[in-house]
């Protein structure tokens, strides 16, 4: 080849682009970088984990994560206004659809992110739908859940549809599909049933509290001292021991699930991409437990970002469990 045609072809890559494909190349990039930056601010554990996915699979993960987020704070938003709530979560129901059917044009950015990255993938929209139910249902709840049994079916439908859609992502063959089925349930229930006591603390300016109510009548905690927090250590005790059977039920999935992981040997990139995933939840009530199961103590809801990072590297390096 001459060095004529090596000049030509690095003067077309460095020649401005143009047209249609590239201007939507450049569209797709801000929506997926809009998702990025939503997660850095609202959801930096997700955000550090996704950055440790492989690179073909991150802007989807990241659109993925970013609608979690959305719908996630439907609720906070709407101030009670269940309506309002709905007409947003059929936003996103209508969106999810016209991805899947080929039709999305949304000028959303993380809907836009979404029609942009999902059609690349072999994902099932049922996944998506099951989270939007369970977000749907959730406007109708009052203070505090009315059972463990409830907050274990949200976790489900939530989180562990979202590890659904991760190993969608992965192209796992049929048999290894049904192994982590099993997988994605445990893992998904834990971190979700984790995540309501991680909101004990910033549920209390709200007069809210995620212990479920089958769970304070069980160890005589009256609703003050679920919405304002315990004044007393006969209060705090009580609390304690709500609190610990709500993290028995997560630690139990997650046990059950580092179980399974051993038993039916999984491969290493699927338990390296559910255990990245639920490494937050293991760490969180591992320091519960040191605590006393004082979920307002500031070493449990205010953890130590660099101990998580640590730990991360350390798992994506050299292996999960």
């Amino acid at each position: 080849r001459s060095k004529a045609d090596s000049s030509m072809r690095v003067a077309s890559r460095l020649r401005p682009r143009s047209g249609a494909a590239w201007q939507r190349r450049l569209a797709s990039s801000s929506n997926v970088e809009h998702c990025w930056d939503l997660l850095r601010t609202a959801d930096y554990e997700s955000y550090l984990v996704l950055r440790l996915a492989p690179s073909s699979l991150q802007p989807a993960l990241a659109a993925i994560r970013a609608f979690n987020v959305e719908t996630a704070v439907i609720k906070d938003a709407i101030s009670g206004n269940s309506d309002m709530g709905r007409i947003r979560i059929q936003f996103w129901r209508e969106l999810i659809r016209d991805v899947f059917a080929g039709t999305a044009s949304p000028k959303d950015p993380v809907g836009a992110a979404l029609a942009a990255t999902l059609p690349q993938h072999p994902l099932s929209e049922e996944h998506f739908m099951r989270l939007l139910d369970a977000r749907d249902q959730d406007l109708d709840a009052r203070e505090q859940p009315e059972s463990l049994k409830g907050l274990e079916s949200y976790a489900d439908q939530t989180q562990a549809s979202l590890l659904y859609l991760y190993m969608e992502m992965l192209r796992l063959d049929d048999a290894e599909r049904i192994k982590t089925q099993r997988l994605c349930q445990n893992f998904g229930r834990a971190i979700g049933i984790t995540l309501s006591l991680r909101a004990l603390p910033h549920l209390v300016p709200r007069k809210m509290t995620s212990i479920p109510f089958d769970v304070a009548v069980k160890h005589g905690l009256y609703s003050k001292t679920l919405m304002d927090g315990p004044k007393n250590e006969k209060e705090a005790e009580a609390l304690a021991g709500a609190t610990y059977d709500v993290a028995r039920l997560a630690h139990g999935y997650l046990d059950e699930g580092i179980e399974l992981v051993k038993e039916l040997g999984i491969s290493s990139r699927v338990q390296r991409t559910l255990f990245l995933s639920v490494l937050g939840t293991k760490q969180y009530l591992e320091t519960l437990e040191k605590n006393g199961f004082d979920a307002y103590e500031p070493d449990v809801f205010e953890p130590r970002s660099v101990s998580f990072v640590l730990s991360l590297w350390r798992a994506s390096l050299f292996g999960p469990f």
